[in-house]
């Protein structure tokens, strides 16, 4: 998912597959390579890979945030020692 991008294609499918599912998602196509149609982006040539589509998987992406926290932590003290020394520790099961 981090890598760079690498081009577009042209999926082909018998059926209706709605954009409006796919619009900002990650999707993953199996399918085999038909060869190149040429096209245009807007009104700029542009070769695209053509594939003959047999199945789609759509990524849904979370945002993973860390609630991890001290429920001992006091603060630095006299005779306390140093935060994460020994408490227990509450986490809300998402991490």
């Amino acid at each position: 998912i981090e890598a760079n991008y690498q081009g577009r294609l042209l999926a082909r499918q018998s059926g209706f597959l709605d954009p409006v599912n796919y619009r900002n998602h990650f999707v993953t196509i199996l399918g085999t390579i038909q060869g190149e149609q040429p096209g245009f982006i807007n009104k700029v040539p542009y070769n695209f890979l053509e594939v003959n589509m047999q199945g789609i998987q759509v990524w849904h992406l979370r945002e993973v945030v860390n609630t991890t926290y001290n429920l001992w932590d006091y603060g630095y003290g006299a005779f306390w020692p140093e935060p994460g020394w020994g408490a227990p520790y509450y986490t809300n099961g998402n991490t």
